[in-house]
């Protein structure tokens, strides 16, 4: 079956934020994937996913689809201050994975 226009009952859907790791290839190369050996062309992207998988993705399709996410928060995010301060007591031993500082520093610091 052969389907050309959207089938009626369709739900859009969004893919949930996970954080995958890619490199753009600059020459062609070919890898084994989940559904076969996959041929990739110069510019396409080479991606590893959640679970090892390797595939690859046309740049406009990755670019469109994928974000570099920020190693650290904005300095000095204000809404990130108050979060913690609202849910965290300072005396809470709780080190942010993504910074490295305590609550106590935060909400006493800031993030710069």
């Amino acid at each position: 079956m052969k389907i050309t226009q959207p089938l009626i009952g369709m739900k859009k859907w969004r893919k949930r934020p996970v954080v995958i790791t890619a490199i753009q290839i600059v020459e062609p190369c070919e890898v084994d994937t989940l559904e076969g050996t996959m041929r990739g062309n110069i510019g396409d992207y080479l991606i590893r996913g959640v679970k090892g998988e390797l595939y690859f993705c046309k740049p406009d399709i990755f670019l469109a689809t994928y974000e570099q996410p920020a190693d650290k928060p904005a300095a000095n995010d204000r809404a990130f201050i108050e979060h913690i301060q609202q849910h965290l007591e300072p005396e809470q031993e709780v080190v942010c994975k993504i910074c490295g500082k305590t609550a106590r520093e935060i909400i006493e610091n800031g993030l710069s």
